[in-house]
């Protein structure tokens, strides 16, 4: 056996050993601390507590959810969320002074706290609420779901409490809602007459850049443009050569190399004329990149406009239908119910601890008072520090 399992084994023989002699001494001690524990523990007001489990209605996206899943910052050109913040307004209210206010007044629980015994004095509000909140509270979870519970020294009363805050936050949050619908309307339709009036004026300035290009189908008018370009280009080139080899058999002066010169001309002349021609339906190849990109660019951002515009008129008959048949209510999963099983004072637990506090206050009492046999009977230095100790409290006659 290691040394210190020794002494660790010594110890609690040695400990063990002294509660033996002193066993009357020990469960005098434990049994007077438990029994103390107990009848404290019966004088201490029993609480209940009421709960109910509260999930806020989902909320509808409407157009914005369609769109925001095409384009990924649509949302917040619209000016709104994707995300539902109907679980944060209803903490809100559930955590309001408004609320916590009303309950209070409601069931005189100035009164049942014991805070009016000075009428010439009343209770502060913030103490009140301070009192209260201790009693109340709300816990969430990842789901959204809301537990709310209130303890009270009456289980009946506990229930009402509950009722009463569920009705209470249910009428002030429908109000809300309601509020909120109309204003979103509001919003909404200005938002829709701002779209449809960018999308008007860019359909104007896409009509003057065609107008000034001859822009009808630029893709279409640019593949038609780059086949006769082509097709110059050849004739153009075939006419040049048959030109040098007219030249260097027969000379310039013949009958062939004017014929040929009159189509080289030509053909020079029509592609010159398709590089930088403005006045038909074919594209000037000199700016066809630039009124490609342009035009590419006018028409994604009309395409992005009439997303837009669907998506804000889906959500205007989304909110305009909430504001006609009024907003979603909370819905409550667990409802309050009687509960007249007490969940204070918890004197099971308070009576264990306490036999357990006291059995280790008797183990260090019959060590300490077989130590001090110890030192007694050998003299000890400690022994005689004590009895030195001792003398010197000792009134002097």
């Amino acid at each position: 056996m290691e040394p210190r399992e020794h002494e660790f084994l010594e110890t609690v023989l040695w400990t063990a050993r002294a509660m033996a002699r002193h066993l009357r001494l020990c469960c005098l001690i434990v049994g007077i601390s438990t029994l103390a524990a107990v009848v404290v523990t019966q004088f201490v007001d029993k609480e209940y507590e009421s709960s109910a489990v509260v999930l806020p209605p989902l909320g509808d996206d409407g157009g914005i959810s369609q769109l925001s899943g095409k384009y990924g910052s649509l949302a917040k050109i619209m000016g709104g969320s994707v995300e539902t913040r109907d679980a944060d307004i209803l903490e809100q209210y559930l955590g309001s002074r408004e609320l916590h206010k009303a309950i209070i007044d409601s069931f005189g629980l100035v009164h049942v706290y014991k805070m009016d015994k000075n009428p010439k004095k009343p209770p502060k509000e913030a103490d009140v609420l301070k009192k209260f909140r201790k009693n109340f509270w709300v816990e969430s979870n990842d789901l959204d779901l809301f537990e709310i519970s209130f303890r009270d020294k009456d289980p009946a009363r506990a229930k009402a409490v509950m009722d009463f805050a569920l009705a209470y936050l249910d009428s002030i949050y429908a109000e809300m809602k309601v509020v909120t619908a109309s204003d979103e309307t509001e919003h909404l339709s200005r938002r829709v007459a701002q779209v449809e009036s960018s999308i008007d004026s860019l359909k104007a300035t896409m009509r003057k850049f065609q107008a000034k290009h001859g822009v009808v189908d630029p893709e279409v008018q640019y593949e038609e443009t780059v086949k006769l370009l082509a097709s110059a280009m050849a004739d153009e080139e075939k006419a040049k050569l048959e030109m040098d080899v007219e030249r260097a058999q027969h000379g310039e002066n013949t009958a062939r190399f004017g014929e040929l010169k009159t189509r080289y001309d030509a053909a020079h002349r029509s592609v010159v004329s398709l590089k930088k021609r403005h006045d038909s339906v074919l594209l000037p190849i000199d700016d066809a990149s630039s009124i490609l990109v342009t035009y590419a660019q006018y028409t994604t951002d009309l395409k992005l406009q009439l997303e837009l515009l669907a998506g804000l008129k889906m959500q205007k008959e989304v909110a305009e239908t909430q504001a006609r048949k009024g907003a979603p209510k909370f819905t409550v999963l667990e409802r309050p119910w009687l509960n007249d099983k007490k969940v204070s004072p918890p004197r099971a637990a308070i009576t264990a601890l306490a036999f357990t506090l006291s059995c280790v206050l008797a183990a260090f009492v019959s060590v300490l008072i077989e130590f001090y046999a110890d030192q007694r009977e050998a003299d000890g230095r400690l022994y005689r520090l004590l009895n030195s100790i001792g003398e010197a409290l000792r009134p002097r006659k």
